[in-house]
């Protein structure tokens, strides 16, 4: 067809197909078909969806074996993934795994990876239809965010109905989800624009958001965004401006794809672990421990068989109340339904679940299950492990055995704000070298310039695991003097604990100081040391000063000076016996200010697992544990843990057992608690037979 509804035939052009240099070849030409395959894709009048031949051999495709054929995997179906609605979920966890694994590696099949290999092929199967877009029409934006992953919808509005033209979706880094609410919001609109930019540009777009805030970003002051906030409002006010508050039930698709981290914990919510009396009759029939007792006859339990919903339970009636025989296989789904309401601890809950149901043994199973229950690990805490403190080897000689670390920062002086401390274990000499930054390069510079160019390169360096102590150019300083470094652990500065004290008095001797002037600390520094260096300690014997230089140091304000011997020596004289008197000196070893007992639990010494304490600044019903870990390797003072596939050494201080059941069972949600009367779940009583009925 032409132009002016004329029919072409297959070899004919319009002049204006010429004059634009339009030529096609019949022999690859479609006319008058209703779909089109066309790059994988099937487009048709109504929109364009994946093509079906090409999905079908995709779910139908044998499980991957190793890491690089699931990774092609990945890569064929995000060919389709703006089709896909929660594609990021699935996809999340399978990237987690291969994040530590090599091509030919061979994939160990666990039920979480597997339960997302198939959700991933199950997306794909039910792909949305993606209509054309109209261009005479408005584009429409849909966003939101949670804390863990932002998402989008692009759609357009017509006869009163909104199709969407593409979906968007993403995980949050680790930095981004400790954004505010505004900032991942904002956040969101960023995203979403810069992924749908080929669509959006030059369009008009009206932006929805559920966080009213936003709706006033343009309007209010420059200087009060930070520079973060500015840039995303800067590159989203070259496609839009108009940004619209729409409430959180009416964002239904777009906060739903911000929320794909949290998909596995509300498909629990909704998915209830049920067991009705037609479950318990049928499971009751097979149970042998259950016909142990009706054979026998010497159990203290009065087991009659009643009939509930059309089916026949034996029950107990020996406590006046109805309670049904649990058999073994479901024993443990039910403690998980009962147990998972308030996950109380293993009196309440055998209480709770011993009025209600009943089989042998199971105040001991239900203080088991209760002791292995991995949510209660995690979130409750009992007493703290609290080992014995333990002697440092003492050095043999000075500025041997250095310890170091960074205060600050502190208010501006003269144009620093860190301070570098340094601490000989032997004199106790303390060093003190104010920094404008605490880069890697700052801190090596300051440490050459000031500690080794007077005392020389130490045998060993002890620091806390900063990253300025940990990076490549400390290392490679340390490795170029020969210098041992030795990290504490995490979460534990008693292991640095020389250096911490110092920390507390000198900041105490500046706070006394400078009073309401905190910004001449630099210049009362000096001062502060000469004090410290030349202070009399008993552990030692003598000052820092005396071990350092054989003498006492003169302090302003003296009156008086020891009189020098009346007989004269020669340099060499006293060089000789300035030797006689170091080779006498021994360090003493720091002294111990205990408050609390040391408190060990056994079963840390034999745990294959362990929870670790988060020590960090917990957020709002954050878990003060994580894990379980398995222990790879443990000593009196520290374990060896494998964390997200890393070996990382932690304190003793900060773990505690983890109790694993040998074969977990079926996780279940908590349903709402049964009715307490004699009524079944739907809501039928109990039928009893006549001779029981006046007896109950």
């Amino acid at each position: 067809m032409n132009d002016n509804g004329d029919s072409l035939t297959s070899g004919q052009a319009t002049t204006d197909d010429a004059h634009h240099g339009i030529c096609l070849n019949p022999a690859k030409c479609l006319f008058g078909v209703e779909t089109l395959s066309f790059l994988g894709f099937q487009v048709s009048a109504d929109g364009i969806r994946p093509l079906p031949d090409r999905i079908n051999a995709l779910v139908q495709s044998e499980r991957p074996t190793t890491c690089d054929q699931l990774r092609r995997f990945l890569g064929t179906i995000n060919y389709y993934r703006r089709f896909v609605k929660r594609s990021s979920w699935p996809q999340a966890i399978i990237h987690d795994y291969l994040a530590k694994k090599k091509n030919k590696d061979t994939i160990d099949w666990t039920p979480e990876l597997e339960n997302a290999y198939e959700k991933c092929k199950a997306d794909l199967a039910n792909a949305t239809l993606l209509v054309h877009p109209k261009p005479d029409l408005p584009l429409i934006l849909r966003v939101d965010a949670s804390q863990v992953a932002v998402g989008a919808v692009l759609e357009q509005e017509l006869s009163g109905k909104h199709h969407p033209l593409g979906f968007f979706s993403r995980k949050l880094t680790c930095t981004e989800q400790r954004y505010s609410t505004y900032d991942r919001e904002l956040l969101a609109i960023y995203s979403a624009i810069k992924h749908f930019r080929y669509m959006v540009e030059g369009r008009t777009l009206t932006i929805f958001t559920d966080h009213k805030p936003l709706v006033h970003a343009f309007s209010q002051s420059p200087e009060k965004a930070s520079p973060r906030q500015f840039r995303h409002l800067e590159f989203i006010a070259q496609f839009s401006t108009d940004i619209r508050h729409v409430a959180g039930e009416d964002n239904q698709v777009a906060d739903y794809l911000s929320r794909l981290e949290n998909e596995p914990s509300r498909v629990e919510a909704i998915v209830k672990s049920t067991f009705s009396p037609a479950d318990i009759a049928q499971a009751q029939q097979s149970d042998t421990q259950l016909k142990e007792l009706l054979d026998s006859g010497s159990s203290s339990l009065q087991l009659k068989k009643l009939a509930v919903d059309d089916s026949s339970l034996y029950c107990d009636i020996s406590t006046g109340r109805i309670r049904p025989f649990v058999p073994t296989p479901l024993r443990s789904l039910i403690f998980r339904h009962f147990h998972g309401i308030s996950h109380a601890g293993g009196r309440e809950s055998s209480r709770l679940i011993s009025s209600r149901f009943v089989w042998p043994s199971m105040h001991r199973d239900i203080k088991r299950w209760v002791r292995e229950c991995i949510p209660c690990q995690k979130s409750k805490i009992q007493r703290h492990e609290k080992t014995p403190l333990v002697h440092f080897l003492q050095p043999d000689e000075r500025f041997a055995n250095v310890h170091i670390d960074v205060v600050g920062p502190l208010p501006p002086s003269h144009g620093h704000i860190y301070l570098l401390t340094c601490i000989d274990r032997y004199t106790r000499w303390v060093e003190a070298f104010p920094m404008p930054d605490q880069t890697a390069q700052t801190i090596a510079d300051t440490f050459f310039s000031g500690w080794i160019s007077k005392f020389g390169p130490p045998l060993y360096l002890v620091s806390d695991q900063g990253r300025s102590f940990e990076s490549s150019l400390f290392r490679q300083l340390a490795q170029l003097l020969g210098i041992e470094v030795r990290h504490t652990t995490a979460y534990h500065p008693q292991c640095n604990g020389l250096i911490e004290r110092a920390h507390r008095t000198i900041k105490a001797a500046l706070m006394c100081r400078l009073g309401d002037s905190r910004e001449r600390w630099l210049e009362e520094l000096p001062v502060i040391l000469l004090g410290l260096r030349t202070t009399y300690k008993p552990d030692l014997g003598a000052s820092p000063a005396e071990l350092v230089y054989g003498t006492s140091l003169r302090l302003p304000g003296e009156f008086f000076e020891e009189t020098p011997p009346s007989v004269s020596t020669t340099p060499t004289e006293y060089i000789h016996r300035q030797r006689q008197l170091f080779a006498k000196i021994r360090p003493a070893p720091t002294k111990w200010h205990l408050r609390e007992k040391p408190f060990t639990q056994p079963a840390l010494d034999k745990a294959s697992h362990v929870f670790l304490r988060f020590d960090g600044v917990r957020k709002s019903l954050q878990r003060p544990y994580t894990g379980p870990y398995l222990v790879l390797r443990r000593t009196p003072k520290t374990f060896t843990i494998q964390v997200n596939g890393k070996n990382v050494t932690v304190s003793r201080d900060r773990l505690k057992p983890a109790h694993i059941e040998a074969t977990p069972p079926a996780t279940s949600s908590t349903p709402k608690p049964p009715d307490t009367d004699l009524r079944t779940r739907s809501g039928r009583r109990v039928q009893f037979p006549d001779r029981f009925r006046a007896g109950l």
